[in-house]
């Protein structure tokens, strides 16, 4: 079995979903602004928020000039994940659930792409085309 699971320098937040289960699973984190521990962190498996944590607790430092960010390593003995990591993003917002669920149902493309259809410049080029 293995968790979603956030680590920083001695403290780790982990979910209690096993997601080496042979399934495909949506993973998310979000980290709500002004938040300072790793537990902070919310966790969320295929949509829902992880209920179930365990970890200890540690504050992190979330200087992008300075921290590194590994995605399906784990920090201590370099244990990699097994399987394939497909659409991964970082934010510089937090994510609501709304988010996170229409990422996972629409996919990065799908729920962020910007559709110019009915915007102001695209209307504007349209009436202008047509006289």
């Amino acid at each position: 079995e293995c968790w979603l699971r956030i680590e920083t320098a001695g403290g780790q937040h982990y979910g209690g979903t096993n997601v080496c289960d042979g399934e495909w699973h949506h993973l998310a984190v979000s980290f709500p602004p002004g938040s300072d521990m790793v537990k902070e962190h919310l966790l969320y498996v295929d949509g829902v928020l992880e209920t179930t944590t365990g970890g200890n607790d540690i504050g992190v430092d979330t200087d992008t000039g300075t921290q590194q960010v590994v995605i399906g390593a784990r920090l201590a003995n370099h244990v990699n994940a097994e399987g394939l990591i497909d659409e991964v993003a970082i934010f510089s917002v937090e994510l609501s659930n709304d988010d996170i669920v229409a990422i996972m149902e629409q996919g990065l493309t799908g729920a962020l792409g910007v559709d110019p259809r009915g915007k102001i410049a695209t209307t504007w080029a349209n009436l202008r085309d047509t006289r």
